[in-house]
């Protein structure tokens, strides 16, 4: 059978998970707005509108540069309290919580009556 992996890189990998992009990403918004959050935002190809927005606000500052209309877009953004991820944070919250719930009725149950509600 053919190995997956790179045998030069068989030193190098220690640990990998996997994680659905949604909750990262919104995980990595709570976090707010660093070159950490972006750069992890950006290579998942999920980089708020906002933020791009403050970041190209940013650059056109450190030009000596103003685009009204950039501005005018952020004000609005900031008076709609615009948050990209925050009904999917509210979402994430509620499926862990019932996870959480069903994996503690589990460890108090026999298993065949619980595998029923893990398998829906």
């Amino acid at each position: 059978m053919k190995t997956l992996v790179d045998p030069e890189s068989r030193g190098r990998i220690r640990k990998a998970s996997v994680v659905p992009i949604t909750p990262c990403c919104s995980a990595l918004s709570e976090f707010g707005r660093n070159d950490a959050t972006t750069a992890m935002m950006r290579a998942l190809n999920k980089l708020p509108k906002k933020w791009q927005l403050e970041i190209e606000q940013e650059a056109n500052r450190a030009n000596l540069e103003t685009d009204l209309v950039l501005d005018a877009q952020l004000e609005e953004m900031d008076a709609e309290g615009c948050d990209e991820h925050a009904e999917m944070t509210i979402l994430h919250e509620l499926i862990v919580d019932l996870y959480a719930a069903l994996l503690t009725l589990e460890a108090s149950k026999p298993a065949s009556t619980v595998a029923p509600l893990l398998a829906q």
